[in-house]
């Protein structure tokens, strides 16, 4: 598997082409021909096609690995995948720290599918990884996430149907928590079972503030 293909320079294109059409290679410093019997999965996330019109990639190495080609969408269009490829990198850090229980809090979970994913599922891994990190307990809170992930921002423009009726729902309950308890923000946090500074921050975002 090699990953970040469109990153390779000319000379390791030219070494890859070698090995994908004659099966064999030579050790650096070696004179023996050594065969092999691969198979060869290459990822990026560059536009190769472009690439080659471009220059940076070789013509006949981008028809050599493109037998099959699989597009896989960006993290923001499948979310549905965010909480199973959180689990995962909760079970692969947790080990790693010897915290065999590690995982994330609903609001926590929530707030990572509202988020956009701009660096896909890498930022994800980074994510889980800092916050196993920073987290005093087994499970994952808002807190423990980078404050852009905390917060989401809302798409341009209005929310319509669905979402703006949880928008709208959320903005309600954050309202009557401040109004059970006069304005005391502490207090309407935990009615709600949220952590202060993530209250805060949600009622930065929903303009309560």
């Amino acid at each position: 598997f090699l990953d970040e293909i469109g990153d390779t320079t000319p000379a390791f294109q030219k070494r890859l082409l070698r090995v994908l059409q004659e099966r064999s290679f030579e050790r650096v410093g070696g004179t023996k021909s050594i065969d092999v019997d691969i198979r060869c999965i290459a990822a990026t996330n560059k536009d190769l096609k472009a690439q080659v019109a471009a220059g940076p990639f070789r013509e006949d190495l981008y028809y050599r690995l493109h037998v099959i080609a699989l597009e896989l969408p960006p993290l923001a269009k499948r979310r549905s995948d965010i909480g199973l490829l959180a689990d995962h990198f909760c079970q692969r850090f947790g080990q790693q720290l010897g915290r065999p229980n590690l995982h994330l809090s609903p609001e926590c979970l929530a707030a990572m599918e509202a988020y956009s994913w701009p660096g896909n599922v890498r930022e994800l891994s980074n994510t889980i990884e800092r916050a196993a990190v920073l987290s005093l307990q087994d499970q994952i809170q808002v807190d423990d996430l980078h404050p852009d992930i905390g917060t989401p921002a809302l798409q341009a423009g209005e929310p319509s149907g669905f979402h703006a009726l949880v928008e709208n729902f959320r903005r309600e309950t954050l309202e009557a928590a401040l109004d059970r308890h006069d304005g005391h923000q502490t207090k309407a946090a935990a009615s709600l079972s949220l952590q202060r500074s993530y209250f805060a921050r949600l009622l930065k975002k929903y303009g309560l503030v």
